[in-house]
């Protein structure tokens, strides 16, 4: 059984919750994010990004996968994930109760597991990520075991932003390679 500090424990069971949650994703310089104000937790500083978590998708084990959108309006986001590819990079996400300050046991992982694909770059970045103990993932490790790309191809008139500007594909076809 889980055991919080007093404080953390009183601010679950008040009638009114306090509370924000964290992300971390795993490159070089880890990506760490508070969905309220900047923080200190686990001797590491969160800063403050709005960011929304959905499409969760559950298995038996828990949480199977989740899609998170960082906004990313001053593109501070954007070099990041375009020079290093995400994929396989770890994710955590934390929720942490009361106003602090908070003690290492008293950050509940809600999600854990790795990056498996960009969705989007641009206003936001838009990433999906696969729990590593849902048993989703196969060997090896950066790989899912479920075909999710194949219906997220670029289509004709689709647009992105690419290199700061935005551009559509007007037509493209598969070629077989030789």
């Amino acid at each position: 059984m889980k055991t919080l500090s007093a404080a953390a424990e009183t601010a679950i069971t008040s009638t009114v919750r306090e509370w924000r949650t964290l992300v971390e994703i795993s490159f070089t310089t880890p990506l760490r994010y508070s969905s309220g104000d900047n923080i200190t937790w686990n001797s590491l500083s969160w800063v403050a990004r709005p960011f929304d978590i959905s499409a969760i998708t559950t298995t038996t084990g828990g949480v199977g996968s989740i899609r998170l959108t960082l906004f990313n309006r001053d593109n501070a986001l954007t070099s990041q994930f375009l020079s290093v590819n995400p994929r396989g990079k770890a994710v955590t996400v934390w929720a942490l109760y009361g106003a602090g300050p908070w003690v290492l046991a008293d950050g509940i992982e809600l999600f854990s597991g790795v990056l498996d694909g960009v969705l989007e770059i641009g206003d936001s970045v838009v990433i999906e990520a696969a729990a590593t103990r849902s048993g989703v993932l196969q060997v090896p490790s950066i790989s899912v075991a479920h075909v999710t790309g194949l219906q997220r191809l670029p289509q004709p008139g689709d647009k992105f932003y690419w290199g700061g500007s935005m551009t559509s594909i007007d037509e493209w076809e598969l070629k077989e390679q030789q």
